[in-house]
């Protein structure tokens, strides 16, 4: 692969990963505000005296957002690490190109220099 291809191949995988951040930080607002709505339904119908009740509520509301934390940072990992793999393999093709062109430019210029011996 050329530069060019790797740059494009670079390129791909980073705007790759801009739309999936997008997409989850869409559905992580999503999630959270659907907890928060199915939580204050329920504080509305228990009465402000039933303050037990109440407190579950909010704590498993809490629970919940703490699971879906737990999970948002699991896929971000997983993702990151996907990521960092791939734009590794990118630099040791790169690097690999580089000293293919080194190791040629070294042969082409020891002939030249037999030539002129």
């Amino acid at each position: 692969m050329n530069d060019a291809q790797l740059l494009d191949k670079e390129e791909a995988i980073t705007t790759h990963y801009r739309d999936f951040l997008s997409e989850v930080q869409e559905a992580f607002n999503r999630h959270c505000e659907a907890i928060k709505l199915e939580a204050t339904k329920k504080l509305e119908a228990i009465p402000e005296s039933d303050q037990a009740a109440r407190q579950q509520i909010i704590d498993d509301q809490k629970n919940q957002l703490d699971r879906t934390l737990a999970e948002l940072r699991q896929l971000l990992n997983a993702k990151a690490v996907e990521l960092r793999t791939q734009l590794e393999e990118i630099a040791n093709l790169r690097d690999q190109e580089d000293f293919n062109v080194d190791e040629e430019l070294a042969v082409f210029g020891s002939s030249e220099q037999k030539k002129a011996a």
